[in-house]
């Protein structure tokens, strides 16, 4: 999962890239990037509320409605399914879910998702809708379509095994992998991974992999605003924007998929160097650094809770498919046209 996200508002002069590459928050030099973004992935998300949003919106009836396959789907293809934060409760609410594939090239990743898996119990979720006014300011919660209503995740403390669920834990990248021949999926689980992926292969991909794709991914609300103005320019040039992927859907003939967006927030009311080198995707982070990034942050989010947001789109088979037929009927009648 990628950090890709963000808000307007705060202005910044723009770091120097020599000045980005200063000392990390625990100044070891010895310590693996994976060995890092692991660490400083768990305490972003402690504190974000991204997961409970998240999750009120798939189980609410608008999902369910803009995708009757996602809720009905027997087997789940998670590509980068990280340390099962979202696919373990997500899990759960698709109920009716025999066999998840998880594939995660972290090993540290896979490994704590192994485990958790192994010891998850099951707890009942309950779906409430009230009206925004009603909640508290940082209640995770989600517009449910257009008539303003939030629907919020609640949790019944009735535990029960996890036992009708079989995981298949992958450590591996999606590319070069390939499933057993004559193996097929209901839904593919694309959760904040195509900030290091090319957007249009492995959607064909999954698609031919599954009869349908849930895609997330960050928009320009929060994180991606910091990174804008801090990360080093060699890593904002390989960042791929939720810009780009709209720019993208489009060419490709799904800008009409269904597509919702997410609200969410972010604690930095304790702002440390870490969660600052996760924000940037960055394993060093100096003194100057941290302070511009910390000024930013205070005033972008007074209240101390960045505000952040995710895109939901749901695509499938016969989405890919009209959209092809469509774009290769008008080639083909611009060539008939260029005939004449």
């Amino acid at each position: 999962m990628s950090a890709s996200t963000q808000t307007g508002g705060a202005t910044a002069a723009t770091v120097p890239a020599a000045q980005a590459a200063g000392s990390t928050s625990r100044d070891d030099s010895s310590e693996s990037k994976d060995a890092w973004y692991d660490r400083v992935f768990r305490l972003y998300i402690g504190k974000t509320d991204e997961l409970s949003s998240m999750l009120a919106f798939l189980g609410s009836r608008t999902a369910e409605n803009a995708c009757p396959l996602f809720r009905a789907a027997h087997s789940v293809l998670s590509i980068g399914g990280g340390t099962g934060r979202t696919d373990l409760p997500l899990s759960v609410l698709l109920e009716h879910v025999k066999r998840w594939t998880v594939l995660e090239p972290n090993a540290l990743h896979i490994q704590a998702f192994e485990a958790m898996a192994k010891n998850y119990v099951v707890r009942n979720f309950e779906m409430t809708t009230g009206d925004p006014k009603d909640q508290a300011p940082h209640d995770p919660a989600v517009t449910d379509g257009h008539r303003g209503v939030q629907s919020t995740l609640k949790v019944k403390a009735t535990p029960r095994p996890h036992a009708r669920l079989h995981f298949d834990f992958q450590c591996t990248a999606f590319d070069p992998w390939s499933p057993p021949a004559g193996t097929e999926y209901d839904v593919a689980l694309l959760c904040h991974v195509l900030y290091y992926m090319p957007m249009e292969a492995t959607i064909r991909r999954a698609l031919s992999l599954a009869r349908g794709v849930v895609l997330l991914h960050n928009t320009e609300v929060g994180i991606t605003h910091i990174q804008r103005q801090f990360s080093r320019p060699e890593n904002r040039a390989n960042m791929y924007w939720s810009a780009d992927l709209l720019r993208d859907m489009s060419r490709l003939g799904l800008a009409k998929v269904p597509h919702f967006g997410l609200p969410g927030h972010i604690d930095v009311r304790d702002l440390s160097r870490d969660m600052v080198s996760f924000f940037l995707e960055q394993q060093h982070v100096d003194d100057a650094l941290f302070a511009q990034v910390k000024a930013a942050i205070e005033a972008t989010a007074p209240s101390g809770y960045l505000d952040q947001e995710t895109d939901v789109f749901f695509i499938t088979r016969e989405d890919l498919a009209r959209a092809d037929h469509a774009r290769a009927h008008s080639a083909a009648s611009g060539k008939h046209t260029g005939a004449h």
